[in-house]
Formats: C-alpha cells, structure tokens, sequence
C-alpha cells in the first residue's frame, strides 16, 4: 500500500498537472471569434440587448416589433451597462467567450460527477482525463445546420441564450446525479445541492424552459431508479416533481402561446391527431428534426456502442450495472425517442413548437459513453491511461475521416467550424470596418435635422440589420427578408415616425452569399416617371409575377439589353391605347439568372415594382419594360395584361 503522505503527495502533482493542461485549454477559447456572419441568429440576440441597453425595453428592429423571453439579453444589457461598454461586436466577443467557457466547464463537471459515481475507488486522475474526452465528444458532436453552415454546437450558440441555459442544464444534472446516486455526500451539502439545483431550475425556467423540461425528464428517470430513496420519499419526491413540472409547462406555454393558441383553439380530438400526424411527418418524414445534421456519426456510434454494452451486461451479470449508466442510457433512449418517433414527435410539437423539437438532441448525454466503456475494457491493461488515451483520441481522428470521406460530413463539419473560429475572416461580419462605418455616414446624411427615435431606416436587409444593431437606429426590415414599403403604409406606421430611404450606391459592398439564400433587396413605392419611349436596344427580359391588390400593383421579373451589361436602371411601363405610364422599379439580386445564361454580370438584373393605384386611372394596360443601359435604351411590351378596376 502506498503511505497517506505519498497518495497526498501523488494527488496534489495529479491536480496541478490537469489543472494546468485545463487552463491551457480554456485560455485557447480567448483565440476564438463568435459566429457573426449575417442574417444568422446571433444579430438579432444583439439586437435585444441593443434594445434593452439603450431604451430599457426589448424589442427588435423598431418598438411595436416586440419580443418575449428577454431575462438572458437583460443580464447582458446590465453588466456591459455597468461596464460603460457599448460596443455591439465587442459584446459579441464578450458573450462569445464567457459562455464558451462556461459551456467547457459543466459540461467537463457533468462528466466528471458521472464518472465518479460510475467508478469509484479509482484516481482522480482517471476521471479528469475521462471527463476531458467527454468534453472534447461534446464538443465536436452536436452541431447543428443551416444554409451553407454546418456549425458545431458552440459555434452556432455561443452569442445566444442556449449558450447560457444548456450549459446549466448540465451543471445542474450533475447536481441531481450527486442527490440521487452518492450516499455518501453529507447533509450539508446535500441541501446546497438542491439550493443550487432549484436555482438553476428557476434560471432555465424563465430564460428558455425546453431545458427545464430536459431537465424534469432526467428528474423523473433518477427519481425511479434511485436505491437510496424509499417508497414514501419518493412519493414526496413526485409531489416536489408536479409543482416543478407545472412552473414549467406554464412558462413554455407562455413562450409559445401565439402558436398554441392557434394551433388549439376550436380543435375538437380528430383535428387535434391530424395535427399531430401532420407535424410528425414535419420532423420526422421530411427532415424537421435534423437528425442528419445535429446528430453526428461519433454520437451515433457512442450510443450504439452503450446500448450493446448495456445489453451485454444485462445479460452476463446483471450486478454488474451501475444504477448511473442506466439512467444515462435511459435518458439518451428517451431524448433521442422524442424528435425521432413521429407520434411523439408530433405530440412534442404540438406542445411546444416544432421548430424546437430537434433539440432534444443537445440533450442527450451520450458523449460520456465512450471513455467509460474504453476505460472498462482496457482496466485489465498496464500503462492504463496512456491506452485510454490513445485508443479515445485514435477513435476520434478516425471518426472526423470517416466523417469526411463517408458518411454525413456532421462530425467533419463541426471540427471545421472550430478550426474556422480562430479566424475572423471566416467566422465574423462579412463586411469590414471600413464598410460599416460608411454606412453611418450614409445614414446620418440621410437623416440631418431628424429626430433618431421618430425615424424609421428603409435600406438593404443586411444592412439594416448593422445600422440596427450596431448604430441603434430603428430599421423597417426583418432579419431574413427586407418588407416590402407599402406595408409600412398598411400597418400606419406613418402616422409615428418618418420612412426616411437610405439608398445605397450600385459600387457599395453586397456580399454574394447574403443575397444568393434571403430576399434583403429593398421594395420601394414606384414613382412615376416623365420618360419618352425610345430606343431599338433588344431588350431580354421576363415579367414573373404580377399582384393586383386594393392599393398598390406588384410586378416583379428581370431585364437588360442584349450585350455587354453596365449601370443598369429597369422601369416599368403601363399602355393603354395612346398613353403609356413609366414607373422607377427597386433592383432585385437574381443569382437564377447569372446562372441561367452563364454570366455573372447579370445577378443584379432583377426589378420589383409597388405601384400606388392613386397614380394609375382604371382601364386595362398592357404590361412592357424599358431598360437605360448607361445611355442606351431598349422598350418591350410583355403578353401580359391589367386590369385597373376603378374604387
């Protein structure tokens, strides 16, 4: 046996070592940048916070467009308030950090309390070194995909509330872990525990409250299966359980009450399993749950590889099972089960929304099945530790391969997405300071003599969304796809504040990939115009689609003049008999058409006409196109026709 005053010695080398090689690795996470390419989630989290930091109110591109759940954006307002920080791309890099870190360390605690209560009587050592694996697994497993992006979790997270409540949710799993399965932890600590637990509980609860049902989920499962608490105990347990679980269902459906009330309201018991069978195949059917790209092929081999252990053991020496693994195996068979069955899918999305239903998966702790099983298997071995790690970093490296040349591409695509953290040209705004900062000189040329508060911006969606976030102003756009102007005028957001149009130069900065995936391109009112009609140009073009509504007519296509495309300017032009209307159009991107005939040139050839019935006498007009090609003109008349009717 080893004397007292050597393990003490060996423990003390064993905690500065890890504690030296975690710091080391947390210090890297300061390397990193926030994923800020837009229109992406993480611009209208800061949006919320600009709204709180600078009116106190949350609301997103201007005051009437509310917003709910706003605890997690106020907490940030605060604290870059007291810290006199007002600056939107540093707090990105500020919320960027801390909750990467935080998500490192409970999820690294999470673990480590699961291995401890799996192996007793081992090294600390051992179960640091586990622990850290698990939380590399983590790390490079869960990811998530949108358009052109597959993004590991933290990446895609990390600027936004999950980044803060997933992390809890581990950190205080590991709570009920050590409540429900460690006999040994004294009375004192036991209710610190439950203090804390409760306290994270409320935290989930009202900044997103999906957790707090993961959350409840585990709780039931470890209440059931827990030796350490009587029949009578349990039954008080479950009475503590229902109130927890009502908060809960409370706040989700507060959060999700719009869509419930619609989705409810007047459903008689066939309506309501049609609705159910409907959002099912949704998530299940057609690919809403994202299994494809949120559940990488490392996970799915972790939890294949516990399953077959699980029933191995179960069937060799059932003594042999540890109470913890089975409740992990539990807890991963029942959140996988959820966004994967159609049934309970869609019972889930009927409940919550079915948007969110794929997120199960973030809750599944699969990532500390492989260390622990490699460590059984190779407990027997000499040198134990060095094997654990080579055979858990081997099976990695060999995963991110496979990923990369085989199967979904997830697990590559989300160690990618880390690599391209460390560079801000992959990751952050893609325009430069330069960029921006002309786009406040354009705004307040645009706005001299104006009061900020009474105006509302009408400019490019990507664009709006900066001089949102970043400059404050208030902005009449969306964060994917730019309003048409005529809605501002149906919704009499004139009778407060004054559309002021920003209008962009043809030579300012449009990134390609924006404007390939959303519709931002500004939809101004048409103005007629005192045009003559000329020009022999042969005009290409096409009118796609024409919207005859109570105020204003729609026609939307491409044009322009059959040769070498310069400065480019689309009207619209109205005929009926002898009289010919022209009007201004908006330039839409058209990437169909750049592809269509081979030529670049020719993406932003798109037109968007709004024209006010008020300038139009009732008749039936022939719809036509006149091109100005840097001089040059060309005139076509379309197939298509008309018809004004009168008020």
């Amino acid at each position: 046996m080893i004397p007292d005053h050597l393990q003490k010695e060996k423990w003390k080398k064993t905690n500065v070592s890890v504690s030296f090689f975690l710091l080391s690795c947390l210090i890297l996470v300061f390397f990193t940048h926030p994923f800020l390419r837009l229109p992406y989630d993480p611009w209208e989290h800061l949006i919320k916070i600009r709204s709180l930091y600078d009116e106190g109110r949350c609301f997103l591109y201007w005051p009437e467009h509310g917003s709910s759940f706003w605890l997690w954006h106020l907490m940030w307002a605060k604290i870059f308030s007291f810290l006199n920080i007002d600056d939107t791309l540093l707090w990105a890099e500020i919320i960027h950090c801390t909750q990467f870190i935080l998500s490192l360390l409970c999820v690294f605690y999470f673990s480590s309390i699961a291995y401890t209560l799996l192996v007793k009587k081992v090294s600390r050592s051992y179960i640091y070194l586990m622990a850290f694996f698990a939380t590399v697994l983590w790390l490079v497993g869960n990811g998530t995909h949108s358009i052109d992006y597959q993004q590991a979790w933290i990446v895609w997270y990390s600027v936004t509330y999950q980044g803060f409540t997933i992390p809890i949710f581990w950190l205080i799993t590991g709570f009920a872990l050590q409540l429900f399965f460690n006999k040994d932890l004294s009375l004192q600590n036991r209710l610190f525990l439950v203090v804390l637990s409760f306290l994270g509980f409320l935290i989930l609860v009202f900044l997103h409250p999906t957790e707090a049902i993961y959350y409840l989920i585990i709780i039931a499962l470890a209440g059931g299966i827990t030796p350490f608490v009587s029949c009578r105990k349990k039954l008080l347990w479950g009475v503590v359980f229902c109130g927890f679980a009502s908060v809960a269902f409370f706040s989700l459906v507060y959060y999700e009450l719009p869509f419930i009330n619609r989705s409810l309201r007047g459903a008689d018991i066939g309506q309501l399993v049609q609705m159910i069978d409907i959002i099912g195949s949704n998530l299940v059917g057609k690919g809403g749950n994202r299994l494809q790209t949120s559940f990488s092929e490392i996970a799915f081999f972790s939890l294949g590889v516990a399953l077959t252990y699980f029933f191995v053991v179960a069937a060799v020496n059932r003594k042999m099972m540890s109470r913890v693994f089975i409740l992990l195996v539990l807890t991963s068979t029942v959140m996988f089960i959820v966004p994967t069955v159609k049934w309970v899918a869609g019972v889930a999305g009927l409940l919550s929304h079915q948007d969110i239903v794929w997120r199960f998966f973030f809750a599944i702790p699969w990532f500390v099945f492989l260390p622990f099983i490699i460590f059984r298997l190779t407990s027997h071995f000499r040198l134990q530790k060095i094997w654990l790690s080579i055979l858990l970093t081997a099976g990695l490296v060999s995963s991110v391969a496979l990923s990369k040349n085989y199967f979904n591409h997830i697990l590559y695509g989300n160690v990618q997405s880390l690599y391209a953290s460390f560079f801000k040209e992959k990751v952050g705004l893609q325009y430069n300071e330069e960029t921006v900062a002309n786009l406040k000189g354009i705004i307040e040329s645009e706005t001299i003599g104006l009061e900020k508060r009474n105006v509302l911006l009408y400019l490019r969606g990507d664009m709006a969304t900066l001089a949102r976030a970043i400059y404050g102003y208030y902005v009449f756009s969306y964060r994917r796809v730019s309003i048409p102007m005529d809605r501002f005028y149906a919704t009499k957001l004139e009778q407060k504040y004054q559309l002021v149009h920003v209008p962009l130069s043809p030579a300012f900065p449009k990134d390609r990939n924006i404007f390939v995936n959303f519709r931002l391109d500004t939809k101004n009112i048409s103005l007629p115009r005192d045009i003559v009609l000329s020009g022999n140009d042969v005009v290409m073009f096409n009118v796609e689609h024409i919207d005859l509504g109570k105020k204003y007519l729609c026609i939307e296509g491409w044009s322009f003049l059959d040769e070498a495309l310069r400065d480019s300017v689309a009207y619209v032009t109205l005929r009926a008999n002898q009289k010919t209307l022209v009007f201004d159009t908006s330039e839409l991107f058209r990437a169909d058409v750049g592809d269509r005939f081979g030529r670049t040139d020719l993406e932003n050839t798109g037109f968007f006409a709004t024209i006010s019935l008020k300038d139009v006498t009732p008749g039936k007009y022939r719809i036509g196109v006149l091109v100005d090609q840097d001089g040059q003109r060309g005139y076509a008349e379309s197939d298509y026709s008309v018809m004004i009717p009168k008020e």
